[in-house]
């Protein structure tokens, strides 16, 4: 197994730093002269991926995005799901929490597949090495108490 795939991967949101902390300065000053016009408009965005341990992963929780109006959530649900983390904080991943909780459970299945295989194999490595350390004689009194 290679170490990048013991790590759950989602796509998330990702905004230019710079533009986002401009769109919020507009904002903030919007709210000074005139609260009820006030919108933040949000830069454009890129779609990147996120890699975590499932054990980092907190919980999760279904969301939507701004493209998204009341009608479409209350009738077929939100279109994002944000996922809580231990040590990154809230990340908005652009699955449906459907979507996502589909693919963290194939993914739990996988990686405890294969740490299930790798614990048996490290078990029967240490077996056959401690049998080889033996001495001869007591590997064949083992074998002819069988």
């Amino acid at each position: 197994m290679k170490l990048t795939d013991r790590y759950f991967r989602f796509p998330i949101k990702v905004y230019d730093g710079w533009e986002l902390t401009k769109a919020m300065i507009k904002e903030e000053k919007q709210l000074e002269s005139d609260p009820e016009e006030a919108q933040l408009e949000l830069p454009s965005w890129v779609q990147c991926w996120q890699r975590v341990r499932p054990s980092e992963i907190l919980g999760w929780s279904e969301n939507f995005s701004r493209e998204s109006n009341f009608e479409e959530v209350a009738s077929k649900g939100g279109d994002m799901t944000m996922v809580e983390t231990k040590h990154l904080g809230m990340l908005p991943c652009l699955w449906t929490i459907r979507e996502f909780e589909d693919r963290l459970n194939i993914f739990y299945d996988k990686s405890k597949q294969v740490s299930t295989n790798s614990i048996k194999t490290s078990r029967f490595t240490r077996m056959v090495f401690f049998i080889k350390r033996m001495p001869h004689n007591f590997v064949s009194w083992l074998s002819d108490k069988n």
